[in-house]
């Protein structure tokens, strides 16, 4: 971090400490009194170290505000906090909890780099300008839940690079413009429960980590299924077709677990059911995500079926005509291959053949689901 190469200051040592001691009351009226006199209210604890709780809840900082390069050792306390001017928490390290709840950032909130190892809360905050929360590569974390529920970001938001090692909550948020978490990185499920999202929101090569924690259970599974079907109905609204498509895989992976979790907390069998048609499905297709795997299986079908169709006639030739014209049953070749060898099927050999058919159907229906979404066929 820069704050190991620059010299870090004490509290004491910024003019503003002692007015800030005497309380928000107080604060606030000098700022007050500074713009009725036309003066700029600078406030600049840059590179200082504060190694007690700091508590800023409902101080005014009307002008340009720096903190770039402190230290919080301690918890930080900026709710009901409104800045003015712009906001520079460049590289800033909250070791502790980090509160800017209710908090309004009237120009840019700048958090490039900066560190949260504690649980950090920007709940309800108004950014009215840029949000800055990027950083130039992976490294800068938010180690503890990160909420950002009911925030609204009127300008644009930049996430990229970040790592969201617990909890991402964005729940209810409301992003006007363009949205930025390229190349970040979420440990857990991020929320994004009835969030408005812009079009232009990215998450290029974004990394989501959908293991189960060893502690999750029935309820944990249960709300981040319900996390990835928010992010693929707020895909779907945006028209991002092949981010809609990841989520709902996430989401089916997640399904799988809950149903598997139900079955064997709460003795229902049917939720066993469940988990394995969904995988299956998963196993078949990747959830109708892909073409390559149902053909691939389509191919292997033929090969079964025809081996199958060589133990009973002992006819090779008479086995793969046999096994293609039945996976493409609709085109009509059985009774052509029937009649070319004079065939005469009893039952088993019909129920072979309708299972085959059975089989392949759904498969060609799975490669033809699969280009349709590769390709974002409409």
């Amino acid at each position: 971090m820069e704050n190991d190469k620059k010299k870090m200051r004490k509290p004491e040592e910024c003019g503003l400490w002692e007015l800030f001691q005497k309380g928000r009351r107080e604060w606030n009226r000098w700022v007050e009194r500074s713009i009725s006199h036309g003066q700029e209210a600078v406030v600049d604890f840059s590179n200082v170290e504060f190694e007690d709780p700091v508590d800023f809840e409902g101080f005014s900082f009307p002008h340009n505000t720096v903190f770039k390069g402190a230290i919080f050792s301690k918890q930080a306390n900026f709710h009901g906090a409104s800045f003015s001017g712009v906001a520079n928490f460049a590289c800033t390290e909250f070791s502790d909890k980090a509160i800017f709840s209710g908090a309004e950032f009237s120009g840019s909130a700048e958090f490039v780099h900066a560190e949260f190892s504690g649980p950090t809360l920007f709940k309800n905050v108004v950014f009215s300008s840029y949000a800055l929360f990027e950083t130039a590569k992976k490294g800068a974390k938010f180690s503890r839940e990160a909420n950002f529920e009911g925030a609204t970001f009127e300008d644009k938001a930049a996430f990229s690079h970040r790592t969201f090692n617990d909890e991402a909550i964005f729940n209810n948020c409301k992003f006007k413009t363009t949205t930025n978490f390229d190349e970040s990185v979420f440990e857990r499920p991020p929320r994004f429960l009835g969030t408005e999202m812009h079009q232009d929101t990215s998450f290029h090569r974004t990394e989501f980590n959908n293991k189960d924690a060893k502690n999750d259970g029935h309820k944990e599974l249960a709300v981040h299924a319900n996390a990835w079907r928010a992010l693929k109905l707020a895909m779907n609204r945006t028209h991002n077709h092949q981010q809609e498509l990841l989520f709902f895989g996430y989401e089916m992976d997640k399904k799988v677990r809950l149903y598997k979790t139900e079955w064997r907390e709460f003795t229902e069998h049917k939720k066993l059911g469940l988990a394995l048609g969904l995988k299956l499905y998963k196993w078949s297709s990747d959830y109708g995500r892909s073409y390559i795997l149902p053909l691939i299986w389509l191919v292997v079908s033929i090969a079964v079926f025809s081996m199958g169709y060589y133990y009973t006639f002992q006819d090779s030739d008479l086995s793969w005509s046999l096994s293609l014209a039945t996976a493409v049953s609709f085109m009509g070749m059985i009774k052509t291959v029937l009649d070319t060898f004079s065939l005469n099927p009893n039952f088993a050999f019909l129920f072979f053949i309708v299972l085959q058919g059975i089989v392949s159907v759904i498969l060609i229906f799975l490669i033809g689901l699969g280009l349709r979404n590769r390709f974002s066929i409409k």
